[in-house]
């Protein structure tokens, strides 16, 4: 299993990383967890981005021992000093290659409620908003959403089935250009800086 989880704790994409992970040990299979991005990650304490992880690996660790002790141990991340944690390397190696199926989570395909949808409230989900922000594009159905954020790229509605399929399809023969274009639209569309400050300027003018 491959995610993000270390890079960008303590929020609701944090958790879905450790779910699937969690869901696939009570399945009975072997899971090892596996973050080689090499990346700088979010310090919820500084609330910026730094190279080291540490803190990150000491709260994966702790995260996946409440959720199921044995994955206590069932772990490797390297942070953006190159330096490991959890699994020795070598265990890594020897092994993935002994693995039936390799998961990584590159994309997110989610179903509002029906109320969001037959509206055409425009709702769009913070759990997605902060998957853009990781450089992972969406594939949401659409609730009239592209009224207020581009879409078609990095973040791809569907309606029907057959428009899913089409989106998904669009991803995957381009997931590295997906990938490099979603933190932007998180940072223009949803930086709080931004947001806030809008909304404020707005309810002042209204006031």
């Amino acid at each position: 299993m491959s995610g993000l989880a270390a890079t960008h704790p303590p929020g609701s994409v944090f958790w879905g990383y450790l779910h699937w992970t969690l869901r696939f040990a009570r399945l009975g299979h072997d899971v090892l967890y596996v973050e080689d991005t090499g990346r700088w990650v979010y310090d919820p304490a500084s609330t910026t981005f730094v190279e080291g992880g540490g803190q990150n690996a000491a709260m994966l660790a702790e995260a996946l021992k409440t959720l199921e002790p044995g994955l206590a141990k069932r772990w490797f991340y390297r942070d953006g000093t190159v330096q490991t944690y959890g699994w020795a390397w070598a265990d890594v190696v020897e092994f993935c290659p002994t693995a039936d199926l390799f998961v990584h989570i590159s994309g997110e395909w989610s179903v509002p409620k029906h109320a969001y949808v037959a509206s055409r409230s425009g709702w769009f989900s913070c759990r997605s908003a902060c998957y853009l922000a990781l450089g992972v594009p969406v594939v949401v159905q659409d609730t009239g959403f592209g009224c207020a954020i581009p879409i078609g790229r990095v973040v791809l509605p569907f309606g029907t089935m057959e428009e899913a399929v089409d989106a998904v399809e669009r991803l995957v023969a381009d997931p590295a250009g997906h990938a490099v274009a979603a933190p932007a639209i998180a940072c223009e569309y949803f930086d709080s800086d931004r947001v806030l400050n809008r909304l404020i300027d707005q309810a002042a003018c209204r006031g």
